[in-house]
C-alpha cells in the first residue's frame, strides 16, 4: 500500500457563504471542535466511515493551529490505499466544502 498526503483547504465560495451566515447571526461563530455548519459536520463526522467503504485506511488528519497557522497553511490527510483512483473519491466527498490536493511520498534514504 502507498501512503499519500492530502492537503486541504477551505473552498473560496463556501469560506465566503459560512462567512456571511456566521456575520449574520444565522449560524453561531466557529468553537474548537464544533462546526456551525450541520451539513459539513456531517461530512466531517462520516469521514472514516466513507473511507472504509471505499477501501482507503486513514492514517491521520491535522489542521494547523496555534499562532503560526495561517489562512494560507493547509490540512493534513494522510491516507493509505493500493488505488490511486480512491484520491479523487476523497476530494469529492468534501465538495464544496474543501478543495484537496494528493502527492504521494517516499521514506528518505538515510545512508549508513
Amino acid at each position: 500500500m502507498a501512503l499519500y498526503f492530502g492537503y486541504f483547504q477551505p473552498n473560496e465560495a463556501y469560506s465566503a457563504y459560512r462567512s456571511q451566515k456566521i456575520l449574520s447571526g444565522e449560524w453561531s461563530a466557529p468553537e474548537p471542535g464544533k462546526n456551525p455548519d450541520a451539513a459539513m459536520a456531517a461530512k466531517v463526522r462520516g469521514f472514516p466511515e466513507f473511507l472504509s467503504s471505499i477501501g482507503v485506511s486513514l492514517v491521520g488528519s491535522y489542521t494547523p493551529v496555534g499562532q503560526n497557522a495561517s489562512d494560507t497553511a493547509p490540512g493534513v490527510t494522510i491516507v493509505e490505499t493500493d488505488d490511486p483512483s480512491k484520491l479523487n473519491q476523497i476530494a469529492m466527498y468534501y465538495q464544496p466544502y474543501l478543495n484537496y490536493r494528493f502527492q504521494t511520498y517516499q521514506q528518505v534514504q538515510r545512508p549508513s
